[in-house]
């Protein structure tokens, strides 16, 4: 029998033979993210995201050709390798080929330079993010007969570019690489083929004598990069593909441009997009911008004329202390004017009467804001509420005319609480759609049945 006393020593014993115990690697907890070694490579690997990035070779890894895997198995689970850590591989002389395998997307600046043996290289179609740096002093960067016309390519990548005067960049390029042409002083005109579909940063930054940027037709281009054109300052035209949808902070700052379109399907103007831009003097915002962060016209002091591709009131909507204190010129949509009209029941005379008087409703508001008439933006769901004074209820709604108004206004619904006499109408309104409401008002009326001691019979529950 084990007495209390001698009970404590044998579980102090205990306690520090499992403190000594080494902690296998299942004993980590799940969701941690961590560095791991794995097929000879080291990770960093984020267990939330089921996401892996490689940081370089493990201990004992001597490989002379190295293949990156796009996805690992540690400790029984499965990750997605989507990015090659910024100098990962860096000075790496052991390496003679390398092979990249597709699904990879990011690598990262310096993730191979100076590995100067690396004369191989294999990057797939995955790639979306790539730099000049990344492969910058490997043999295969080095040797000048793998450029074309003074461009690097590897895959469908544009890494980077040495050229004077026009560059015409190669068909099926998918990629340019962030600064591939940065402070080129000597490039005065670049033709983008339709497959690009991302402008890595400051890919054209400092390029001076950079006059002529022609995008092919169909371009495929949906990103341009921060600082892409920054103080590219004979560049005073351009016309952007109206497939781009995202357009990086300082992109055209301290350029010469006087006019510019913004593509439609753009939401955000980021901070210091036109800095400095002292030339401009015009230009075309679409509808779907819903910010103007910083600065992104401060500079412009030529800026005269905004036509805004929107109606007053998505102007109106439009946040960001960068916004431009003149309003446009112009609009490309109006407003959808909704005007309510209320009438009243007037028993004693059988006739309608004018019910716009306080004395019938206290409230006709439009998003909330009680007025009888309200500037609601196409596509945008308006809600009207009528609340009659006590005494009286809504008895019909019709819509320019309308008894059936479902027919008239987009996603029409329309309720009404009988106790109270509150009446909502929810709507879209059209484009370029505009529409009187007529609301009809009677007094209100309980109705009670006395049944005589009778029982409800299943044709009046309508069973």
């Amino acid at each position: 029998m084990v007495t209390k006393k001698r009970l404590l020593p044998i579980l102090v014993a205990v306690l520090m033979v499992f403190a000594m115990m080494p902690m296998s690697a299942g004993t980590v907890h799940a969701a941690e993210a961590r560095y791991v070694d794995c097929e000879g490579f080291k990770y960093w690997i984020e267990p939330d995201q089921g996401t892996a990035v490689i940081c370089g070779r493990a201990e004992g890894n001597a490989d002379t050709e190295v293949s990156i895997p796009n996805s690992i198995t540690y400790d029984g689970e499965n990750y997605k390798v989507t990015k090659i850590d910024t100098i990962a591989f860096e000075g790496d002389t052991v390496i003679t080929t390398l092979t990249i395998a597709d699904g990879i997307e990011t690598i990262g600046s310096g993730a191979f330079a100076e590995c100067s043996n690396l004369a191989e290289i294999s990057l797939p179609d995955s790639v979306t993010s790539i730099e000049k740096s990344s492969f910058n002093g490997t043999a295969y960067y080095d040797d000048r007969n793998n450029w074309e016309g003074g461009v690097l390519y590897i895959g469908r990548c544009l890494i980077a570019g040495d050229v004077s005067e026009e560059c015409i960049i190669k068909e099926d390029t998918k990629t340019i690489a962030k600064q591939a042409f940065q402070e080129n002083g000597g490039l005065t005109a670049v033709t983008i083929p339709a497959s690009v579909e991302k402008i890595g940063d400051y890919a054209f930054e400092w390029c001076g004598s950079l006059s002529s940027v022609t995008f092919a037709e169909g371009s495929s281009l949906t990103h341009i990069g921060p600082a892409v054109f920054r103080d590219c300052s004979s560049l005073t035209s351009i016309d952007i593909p109206a497939s781009v949808n995202i357009i990086g902070q300082s992109s055209f700052s301290g350029t010469g441009l006087t006019s510019i379109v913004l593509p439609e399907g753009l939401e955000l103007i980021d901070v210091q997009m036109f800095e400095s831009c002292s030339s401009l003097s015009e230009i075309w915002i679409p509808s779907t911008v819903k910010e103007i962060y910083d600065f992104a016209f401060s500079g412009c002091d030529a800026l005269t004329t905004i036509h805004f591709g929107g109606s007053p009131s998505q102007w109106a909507a439009i946040t960001g202390n960068g916004k431009p204190a003149i309003d446009p010129v112009d609009y490309g949509k109006e407003d959808v004017e909704t005007t309510l009209k209320l009438s009243v029941y007037d028993a004693a005379n059988n006739a309608w009467l004018n019910a716009d008087d306080p004395a019938y409703v206290s409230s006709a508001a439009i998003n909330g804001t009680d007025t009888r008439k309200a500037q609601v933006p196409a596509g945008v769901k308006a809600t009207i509420t009528i609340t009659p004074k006590d005494g009286y209820m809504v008895s019909g709604v019709s819509v320019n005319g309308s008894h059936s108004p479902w027919n008239v206004v987009q996603d029409f619904r329309s309720w009404t609480n009988q106790e109270t006499g509150i009446h909502t109408i929810t709507f879209t309104p059209a484009e370029g759609g505009s529409y009187a409401f007529s609301v009809s008002l009677h007094e209100a009326v309980r109705v009670t049945y006395d049944l005589n001691g009778g029982t409800v019979g299943d044709d009046w529950l309508g069973n």
